[in-house]
């Protein structure tokens, strides 16, 4: 079954081999896709069914590291489509996972406190406690 195709909706994976999203640390300049990333992914994707190619943040303060995807940027699927196409090209598919960090979020990267549903702090890593949403405070973030 591995080696099968899988059909999800319109989608055809070529087989059930998902490369899940990783942080690498590098690849991502102010959220476009460098040459180093998408050969990366390339090596890494040659026979898989589909990829998870990163983690994309929603905000600039929902970043958990900086080389990620920015997808709060006006033209952040032309940036990505070079991606995209790197992989279609040997034969997967690409996917992608947005998110917002949360409370995971250091200030170190974002330059503002975390914010989260309530002012508990994550267990580790981040030692700062965040500021706990308001229905206010989402619709100023959403604003933004």
């Amino acid at each position: 079954m591995l080696f099968t195709p899988l059909d999800i909706g319109p989608v055809r994976l070529r087989n059930r081999i998902v490369l899940t999203a990783m942080t690498t640390g590098f690849g991502y300049a102010r959220g476009v896709p460098e040459t180093s990333l998408l050969a990366y992914l390339r090596a890494r994707t040659a026979d898989t069914g589909m990829a998870v190619v990163a983690f994309g943040a929603v905000t600039p303060e929902g970043r958990v590291e900086e080389q990620l995807p920015w997808m709060w940027r006006d033209d952040a699927a032309g940036v990505l489509a070079p991606l995209a196409a790197a992989l279609h090209e040997g034969g997967g598919l690409a996917c992608l996972q947005l998110g917002h960090g949360g409370r995971q979020v250091s200030p170190e990267v974002t330059g503002t406190r975390p914010v989260a549903p309530s002012e508990v702090p994550p267990p580790a890593h981040v030692r700062e406690p965040p500021r706990a949403l308001s229905t206010a405070l989402i619709f100023a973030l959403a604003s933004t």
